[in-house]
């Protein structure tokens, strides 16, 4: 809210007036191609369609830009690999990787058109 409207904030379901409720595989009545600075998914990519959120977070991201992904180790343990795997083939470079407690965090660029 500091912020003020230089932050989208998009949820499946809305719990504040700020958020908009809409599906995050399509936000593009909220956020322009190439909008963006930084793309945050904090507990979000746990549905089966998360490689579609991924999708939007690179139209929506200007080149260089920032990826950062926070979600419970346990919810990705069967699909940690297919994450990296799928966060690469989007056209990102992750430069931080880690695990804290019981969250898996990543940090990640979209790569610059050559």
């Amino acid at each position: 809210e500091k912020f003020g409207s230089r932050v989208k904030s998009c949820d499946h379901v809305s719990i504040a007036p700020h958020v908009q409720s809409c599906d995050m595989r399509n936000i593009s009545e909220f956020v322009k191609d190439g909008h963006l600075a930084i793309a945050v998914f904090s507990l979000s990519l746990m549905g089966k369609n998360w490689i579609d959120y991924l999708k939007e977070a690179k139209r929506c991201l200007a080149e260089g830009q920032f990826l950062f992904i926070s979600e419970t180790t346990k919810s990705l343990s069967k699909r940690l690999e297919n994450l990296r795997d799928e966060i690469e083939k989007l056209g990102f470079e992750i430069y931080d990787d880690k695990e804290m407690g019981a969250f898996t965090f990543i940090e990640a660029r979209k790569r610059k058109l050559e």
